[in-house]
């Protein structure tokens, strides 16, 4: 029998899914890391194809059975983030692979929800965030082993457009704001399913960097020599009803999340400072 272990990373082409597969590549353990991408021949999902112990397996998970059909042999561990605004779709994917899951005897399953930002017993009025309130409450009924991630905003968002110029001009100055680079969403999702027994039941929020937004200001300072004050005010007025609710909800709301939290976990999560200095080496700022 084979002592390979065999790991189905869905939205493989993903910031999340994506920086799941690297994390598992970089691995000296024996797997197999099956990379789920709708189209396996796009410049993203051939990036993957260099990675040790990785393969691209057409489909997504609106039909799970036949991308659990391409692993061979018994599938440990499965992960999934469903992500757009969907919220039906969502709901139907998440539930039918949680049952496929259980069916096939899935060794752990790692499911990456969101923040609730305060609200996670009350409604947020937005269905995106609500249906993985629901996709939480099918996976910890079920007779799956599991591990919930609830990662607060990514810190990759300060290379979108009008991201930064929000901080001095729209965030409120007493709440704090965190954030989570994807590479350590990433790394996490690597260290869960490959120590599963360590994080089987666990909720963990995820977070590494938590400040003021005066504190954010200073630290893009400090690394970049720019103060974000002199940017000019960008809101887009032209965004959908169901986004637009999602951005003021982000934006007016504090995150549950606490890095030294987090940091119990995964000792190593970046804060901003080091994240920022990391894409400046990499000429991304």
């Amino acid at each position: 029998m084979s002592s390979t272990r065999n790991f189905v990373i869905f939205g493989a082409t993903g910031k999340q899914g994506g920086s799941a597969v690297q994390w598992l590549s970089k691995s000296n353990a024996d797997i197999s890391v099956y990379a789920v991408s709708r189209d396996p021949s796009s410049s993203k999902a051939q990036q993957l194809t260099s990675l040790s112990n990785v393969k691209i397996i057409q489909g997504d998970s609106a039909q799970p059975e036949q991308v659990l059909n391409q692993v061979n042999g018994k599938v440990h561990g499965i992960f999934f983030a469903p992500v757009g605004f969907d919220a039906q779709a969502h709901i139907k994917e998440g539930k039918q692979l949680i049952d496929l899951a259980v069916q096939k005897q899935v060794g752990h399953f790692v499911f990456s929800s969101t923040d609730f930002s305060g609200y996670r017993d009350k409604d947020t009025g937005i269905s995106a965030i609500e249906a993985k309130k629901e996709i939480e409450a099918y996976l910890t009924t079920s007779k799956l082993t599991y591990t919930i991630l609830r990662p607060v905003g990514f810190l990759e968002n300060v290379f979108m457009p009008g991201y930064v110029e929000a901080i001095p001009h729209f965030w409120p100055a007493p709440i704090i704001k965190s954030g989570i680079s994807t590479s350590d969403i990433g790394r996490s999702v690597s260290e869960i399913l490959l120590e599963p027994s360590k994080f089987d039941g666990k909720i963990i929020e995820l977070s590494g960097y938590d400040a003021l937004p005066e504190e954010w200001l200073k630290t893009w300072e400090k690394v970049t020599g720019e103060d974000l004050r002199k940017r000019e005010k960008k809101m887009n007025s032209d965004m959908p009803e169901e986004r637009m609710k999602l951005l003021k909800f982000i934006i007016f709301n504090q995150n549950d999340a606490r890095a030294e939290n987090t940091k119990a976990y995964f000792p190593w999560v970046q804060d901003l400072q080091a994240f920022l200095e990391g894409a400046k080496a990499k000429s991304l700022l």
